[in-house]
């Protein structure tokens, strides 16, 4: 699930549920690992998935968080031992772990 902070006061802070995202048929079959890294860049919610150290590949999950709509994936990169992600602002995002990778923004997203 994912909420924005609508309000912050010195005494209360307010979220406001902005979507929600149902696992994949394969991911409730086989477990989607857990996500252990995330980071928001223009609308787009990066999350760094997967078991450290297991047989699948760790991953960065992308999801559009802009609109009224559920969660979306839109995006994704397996490779072993990626550990983190940095997204930067011209769409791109830097992917930490045994190698550095910088990958693209997801195919479908129009650069702002």
């Amino acid at each position: 699930m994912a909420y924005h902070l609508t309000l912050l006061t010195e005494s209360k802070a307010v979220f406001k549920k902005v979507g929600q995202y149902e696992p994949t048929l394969l991911e409730k079959m086989f477990g989607s690992g857990r996500r252990y890294d995330m980071r928001l860049q223009n609308g787009l919610l990066y999350l760094t998935a997967g078991y450290l150290g297991e047989t699948t590949n760790p991953r960065v999950d992308v999801f559009d968080t802009r609109g009224p709509h559920p969660l979306r994936l839109i995006g994704h990169f397996a490779a072993p031992g990626i550990r983190t992600v940095f997204p930067l602002p011209d769409g791109t995002a830097l992917v930490g772990g045994d190698k550095l990778w910088l990958i693209g923004p997801p195919p479908h997203v129009s650069s702002q």
